[in-house]
């Protein structure tokens, strides 16, 4: 492990996986403890201490899918290519939800809500949408001033949409994108606004009224 200045931490424990690591490694914070989640080729999921020690050993090996692990209702959650939900308790109970995706799926979450693409379908919590035809990439959660924000792009099109956590498109939407954004109350006047790149070498912002 390194800090920001690309210097090896002293302390960290865990030099070599055992077998290649496929997801990226993510840090959650969970009831004051902290841990360090990572998947591997071979099917092991590592929880780990901040030393690097193991935090939780989990004996099930899995087929991970292509998207991060993520904290969802304050679990570790992932989804395997067959399309199960997978979740782990900080206790170490393990909970498999058959959500019939595809292998292609892309999925997110946060400590309250789930966001999933497959195809043409878009479901954030439990409301499932029906998407125009498209190429759809990853879906991005933001938290800002305690509201939820749920962005998808359409890259064939660059059409650009925003949802709220209850699935709900913001007015004015789609706008124009050709990349993924960065949201923020930029100013601290209380008012989101969204960055993005337009079809040139130009970022746009748009403001959220």
């Amino acid at each position: 492990m390194y800090n920001n200045r690309g210097e090896r931490v002293d302390g960290f424990t865990y030099k070599r996986a055992e077998a290649p690591v496929i997801t990226t490694p993510k840090h959650f914070r969970i009831n004051s403890r902290d841990y360090i989640v990572l998947g591997l080729q071979n099917g092991s999921l590592k929880i780990l201490q901040r030393n690097g020690k193991d935090r939780l050993v989990i004996s099930q090996k899995f087929d991970f899918s292509k998207n991060d692990i993520f904290n969802y209702r304050d679990q570790f959650a992932f989804t395997t290519t067959e399309g199960t939900l997978i979740q782990i308790s900080t206790s170490g109970k393990v909970t498999s939800t058959n959500l019939s995706l595809t292998s292609a799926h892309e999925i997110t979450g946060s400590s309250r809500s789930l966001v999933i693409i497959d195809g043409q379908m878009l479901q954030i919590r439990e409301k499932r949408m029906s998407l125009d035809y498209g190429i759809y990439t990853d879906p991005q959660f933001f938290l800002v001033n305690d509201k939820i924000y749920i962005s998808v792009l359409e890259a064939s099109s660059k059409k650009l949409y925003l949802y709220d956590s209850n699935g709900k498109l913001f007015s004015g939407f789609p706008v124009l994108g050709a990349s993924g954004i960065d949201l923020a109350d930029i100013d601290g006047d209380k008012k989101v606004e969204l960055v993005t790149k337009d079809e040139g070498n130009f970022l746009t912002v748009y403001r959220l009224e």
